[in-house]
């Protein structure tokens, strides 16, 4: 299930261009935006401001080659270190596991992506947006060389042949002007055999940092460990706040 969780990672993170924080000091984790555990929306703004504890996770599995997982929690960190982040349009730091971080407007030199290329990168092919020449970048956190951390919410149901993670994370990305975008759902199947699924996608976009929700499960077979299905049910500009920022 944890290799599931690589995987749909790193069909978002693949998204990803220029746009990533580095830090020093203990191993990292993350933070919550807003005030505690968060509460923003980050539609159209030109500064995201971040703030409120941050979180450990810890899997607990069934003790079997498969690793199937029973629980996860969620513990409030206490670790301190600097942030920076690569467009050097942001600072803060995380001080006794209390997260403070403001990022700013990227440098028009890294608003280098088309909106088309993003959504492609999210394996969409059929792709519509009623502005042209529309450049974005995503904001990747990422905490030293084997760690990074995102602001996300994970909901295990287990039965006795499967196990059904439920999951919400929170990106954000910025554009430099305001569009629609549609996009066609489509299945495949992965180079590792596992189905998947993209929605269909209708999204208004502001000018500004916009925080984009993506909903997605994934399905594990207990007896074999292996994922069966993988599919994003949602993207779409929303609310973060029921969220917290996790060290992965």
């Amino acid at each position: 299930m944890k290799k599931t969780i690589k995987l749909i990672g790193i069909i978002v993170l693949a998204a990803v261009i220029g746009f990533s924080m580095s830090c020093g000091g203990d191993e990292g984790t993350g933070g919550s935006s807003g005030t505690g555990d968060g509460g923003d929306n980050n539609s159209g703004t030109d500064t995201l401001t971040f703030s409120g504890q941050v979180y450990d996770e810890i899997w607990g599995d069934d003790n079997t080659a498969n690793h199937v997982p029973l629980t996860i929690t969620y513990t409030a960190s206490n670790k301190s270190l600097e942030l920076t982040d690569s467009l050097s349009c942001g600072s803060g730091k995380i001080q006794n596991g209390q997260l403070s971080y403001t990022v700013g407007k990227p440098d028009a030199s890294e608003i280098n992506m088309s909106i088309n290329d993003l959504f492609s990168r999210f394996r969409y092919s059929t792709i519509t947006v009623n502005q042209s020449n529309v450049k974005c970048n995503l904001l990747d956190f990422i905490c030293g060389h084997d760690s990074w951390f995102e602001r996300r919410s994970y909901t295990l149901n287990k039965t006795d042949n499967e196990t059904t993670l439920s999951m919400k994370f929170a990106y954000y990305l910025y554009v430099d002007k305001a569009c629609n975008v549609k996009a066609t759902g489509i299945t495949f199947t992965d180079e590792d055999g596992v189905n998947n699924t993209l929605p269909n996608v209708n999204i208004d976009i502001k000018k500004g940092w916009n925080t984009l929700i993506v909903n997605a499960f994934a399905i594990e077979d207990n007896t074999s460990g292996k994922t069966t299905k993988m599919s994003f049910t949602s993207i779409s500009i929303g609310d973060a706040s029921s969220l917290k920022w996790v060290l992965l």
